[in-house]
């Protein structure tokens, strides 16, 4: 069943959202050594820099969609709600935590494995992912900005699975977010678990 919001006030939340994110990462991550970041609890569990190069992979892909579908589109054509499409809300709420609960693992395309996992390297360098992930952070709050002046519905996001899915503008915004998010609280877990 689809959701009706509001359009400025769905991107309100999101820019909230976004911030938060960014306050956590700065707070809690950037005062980490390297040793740290690439702590692994177990050798299938990612350590926090893998944690966030996995988000920098990802995110990678629809900020670059962001600023070019954005940019193109004619400006003040913004409707006042904003109907999320099905395959949207689906995989929202597949990713996007509940009071901090991840709820099911999901399988990670191998495209968006860090590259660690891959093979390219034995660790990852953590401060540059972190500082990496919080520039393309403070981005995306100039697009959440921009994208008052668009029409949340009409424009469509190729989904970084392939073509086969295209997300509405905000979904593909509330679906980042929220993967984001998930991810965020992965690393967490893991500082939680080596300061034990």
């Amino acid at each position: 069943m689809a959701t009706i919001r509001n359009s400025n006030k769905l991107i309100d939340q999101l820019i909230e959202e976004t911030k938060a994110s960014i306050d956590t990462v700065e707070n809690t991550f950037l005062k980490l050594s390297e040793a740290e970041l690439n702590y692994k609890i177990s050798p299938e569990k990612w350590s926090i820099a893998e944690c966030f190069e996995h988000i920098n992979i990802s995110n990678e892909h629809y900020h670059r969609l962001f600023e070019k579908k954005i940019g193109k589109y004619p400006k003040n054509t913004q409707k006042e709600t904003f109907k999320s499409g099905r395959m949207g809300l689906y995989f929202t709420k597949m990713l996007k935590p509940i009071n901090g609960d991840l709820g099911k693992p999901t399988k990670t395309v191998k495209k968006f494995k860090p590259s660690t996992e891959t093979g390219s390297l034995s660790t990852i360098n953590g401060h540059k992912a972190i500082n990496y992930f919080l520039k393309e952070q403070k981005k995306l709050l100039v697009l959440l900005e921009e994208s008052r002046l668009v029409n949340l519905e009409k424009i469509r996001i190729k989904s970084a699975l392939g073509s086969w899915l295209l997300f509405k503008l905000g979904d593909a915004f509330t679906f980042m977010v929220g993967h984001t998010q998930r991810h965020i609280i992965q690393a967490q877990n893991v500082l939680k678990e080596m300061t034990k």
